[in-house]
């Protein structure tokens, strides 16, 4: 069993002959982000890859990856990566060869008990089929749908194509125990490496847009820079088809600032650049909503300043006018994050 630990043990590539329960035939080849929350570029991960492999522990195992340009670079030999993981990459696209066959995802419902990540690694059976495999990630997609991400023992026999038996890895000592919604689909994956450009207007956010649905953000905006206010890969490709034929679109829409947006086609992978533009508005400067506060410490509130929410996390105040007697007082304000309305006592 090998597990190789790079980038101070934040990423790791599971090599072919690692699995995590006993009846697990198919090897994990994986590379993967484990723990920590820095963001390396795509360059920087494969180099560690590429240190790591040549290691006397991974010398008799094929190659996880390769450099295509400066700014691509793709799994190769059947390899895996979690979507998850490339929300801790930027500076480069990441694509896939030799998947198609040899992984499989699966839609599900978790009929019983989901799939959690002491799975991974463990068999899956199809309890219709008998088909078997092993798991290598579970997600839910930005509509909703839950899938299973599974390489079979027998790509030749193992092709889980029925579209309601259970998927259960309970025999190999996991957890999950559900039911597939289709019969499964097989190709490669491509996540283009998406840059924002230009300049927005400071307390911004950037969102992102694909397929009509609004990805639910894991990355963070630095409405300061002219080069990476965002700096992001986004999959737009899934088994061998586009999403969305592969288009995606940015938006920068903050209340009291003009907005902008821009699409663009990224489906050709490597690094895109979207340019946004924003300012404050100046026909806009109040908020819209009102409150008030007691038990008040501290320094004089001021117009300009940024609240922090203890009970809501992801939702900040912008503040347009006070009225400050410190201990209490009221003001006017409006939201940016994630727009939930503030509640009576919060803090």
């Amino acid at each position: 069993m090998t597990v190789l630990s790079i980038l101070s043990g934040e990423w790791e590539i599971a090599l072919a002959d690692e699995t995590a329960g006993g009846n697990a035939v198919a090897g994990l080849s994986m590379i993967s982000h484990v723990s920590g929350t820095t963001v390396v570029s795509s360059n920087t991960l494969y180099s560690a890859v590429a240190d790591a492999v040549d290691e006397y522990a991974a010398m008799a195992f094929i190659n996880p990856m390769l450099p295509t340009t400066p700014e691509a670079y793709t799994l190769e030999n059947g390899y895996f990566m979690p979507d998850s993981s490339t929300n801790f990459l930027d500076g480069g696209a990441i694509s896939t060869t030799a998947q198609d066959g040899e992984v499989l995802s699966i839609a599900y419902t978790d009929t019983v008990a989901d799939f959690d990540s002491g799975d991974i690694g463990r068999q899956v059976i199809g309890g219709t089929t008998t088909d078997s495999g092993t798991l290598l990630d579970f997600e839910t997609l930005p509509d909703g749908t839950k899938i299973a991400w599974i390489r079979p023992d027998d790509p030749v026999t193992d092709l889980f194509d029925d579209n309601n038996e259970t998927l259960t890895c309970t025999g190999d000592s996991g957890t999950g125990n559900c039911t597939s919604t289709a019969v499964s689909t097989t190709g490669e994956q491509l996540w283009s490496n998406i840059q924002v450009i230009g300049g927005i207007a400071t307390n911004s956010e950037v969102y992102v847009v694909q397929d009509k649905t609004k990805l639910a953000q894991w990355w963070t905006t630095d409405p300061t820079a002219s080069l990476g206010i965002i700096d992001i890969l986004v999959r737009v490709k899934r088994d061998g088809t586009l999403i969305a034929n592969g288009e995606v679109e940015v938006f920068s829409r903050r209340y009291t600032a003009l907005y902008d947006n821009f699409a663009l086609d990224v489906s050709g992978g490597g690094r895109a650049a979207l340019p946004l533009a924003t300012a404050d508005d100046p026909n806009n400067t109040t908020g819209y909503w009102y409150a008030t506060w007691n038990l008040g410490t501290g320094s004089t509130m001021q117009v300009g300043d940024i609240l922090t929410n203890d009970t809501q996390t992801g939702t900040f105040a912008i503040v347009t006018a006070v009225s400050d007697g410190v201990a209490t007082g009221n003001f006017e304000y409006y939201l940016v994050g994630d727009l939930a309305e503030w509640a009576n006592g919060d803090g």
